[in-house]
This record gives C-alpha cells, structure tokens and sequence, in this order.
C-alpha cells in the first residue's frame, strides 16, 4: 500500500506531532533517510502523493502536515511496522 520513503515520513510527521494545524518544511522530512533518498524532487513527490491520497494536508507553501481524519489508518501503519 505504502512504499518505504511514505512509510517514513507518515510515521516520521505522527511522532512528532505535524498533525492538523501543526506543520513543517518538507526539507525537515529528509533527515534520517540513507543518502541516495535525500533528493528534494524525491521527497516533493512523494509528499504529493500523499496529498493526493489525503494523507497530508499542504500548509503555507511547501510545509505540511497529517490529515487528521487519518490518524487511525497512520496509527495502525506505525503498529505493522513494529
């Protein structure tokens, strides 16, 4: 359903609490990935396929945060990866 790097930056936004009105650069969402993932154009994609999918809302240009109506479906994500 989710690839890795959506897997990540779900979980990634969930833990710290980028949910609804809360947001961040999607230039933070590059730490903690494997060097040949950190690419921009790599990250902007993928952020917009989620926003597509409405996992994420776009907030002031190019930060972003979680969709509050999908907090269970991240939730039970966060759970199969543990």
């Amino acid at each position: 359903m989710f690839s890795d790097l959506e897997k990540h930056i779900l979980i990634k936004l969930f833990r710290h609490g980028y949910i609804g009105r809360r947001h961040t650069a999607r230039e933070e969402l590059k730490q903690g990935l494997p060097s040949n993932l950190r690419d921009m154009k790599i990250i902007n994609n993928v952020c917009d396929n989620l926003i597509e999918k409405g996992y994420l809302i776009p907030q002031h240009g190019k930060r972003v945060s979680i969709n509050p109506e999908k907090n269970k479906e991240i939730e039970s994500l966060m759970m199969e990866r543990f």
